[in-house]
C-alpha cells in the first residue's frame, strides 16, 4: 500500500482567546474548570447529548422533556448502590421483626417495644434502638 504524501497540509488556526463556554469567577476573573457529571439524565442519555447535571438540565428545559436521573445505571457508584441495598434489607428485616412481635407477641411485649420506641427524641434513634434489640 502506498501512502498519499501529497502536499495537502492542514491549516492550523491560533487558539481563540475567548472560549465558548468558560465558567468565570466574577470576583477573581479566573476561568474555573467545569466539573464532570457522573450521570446524565435519561433524556440526555437517550439523545446522546451533554447533560449539565442540574434538575432540570438545560437540554430537557430546552426540549420541554421530563428530566429524570437514574443513579442505579451509573456503574461507578456500584459500592454506594450495594450499601443502600444492604441498608434497605436491614430495615426490611427489622420491620418484619416488628410485625411478628405485633402479630404474635403478648400485650406486655408490645408495651415494652412501644416504650423503647417512644422513649427517644427522633426516628433515627428509634431505628438504632430497634437494631440493637434485633441483631
Amino acid at each position: 500500500m502506498s501512502r498519499n504524501t501529497g502536499n495537502s497540509a492542514r491549516l492550523l488556526l491560533p487558539k481563540n482567546s475567548i472560549q465558548e463556554d468558560p465558567q468565570r469567577d466574577s470576583n477573581l476573573g479566573t476561568v474555573l474548570k467545569r466539573r464532570r457529571q457522573t450521570t446524565a439524565c435519561t433524556t440526555c442519555q437517550r439523545k446522546r447529548t451533554k447533560c449539565t447535571g442540574t434538575t432540570p438540565c438545560q437540554g430537557c428545559t430546552a426540549s420541554g422533556s421530563e428530566c429524570v436521573f437514574d443513579f442505579s445505571k451509573d456503574k461507578r457508584r456500584k459500592e454506594t448502590l450495594l450499601k443502600a441495598q444492604r441498608d434497605a434489607l436491614d430495615t426490611y428485616q427489622i420491620l418484619l421483626q416488628l410485625v411478628r412481635i405485633l402479630y404474635d407477641g403478648t400485650d406486655e411485649t408490645v408495651k415494652k417495644l412501644r416504650g423503647n420506641i417512644q422513649g427517644v427524641p427522633s426516628l433515627q434513634e428509634a431505628m438504632v434502638n430497634l437494631r440493637s434489640l434485633f441483631p
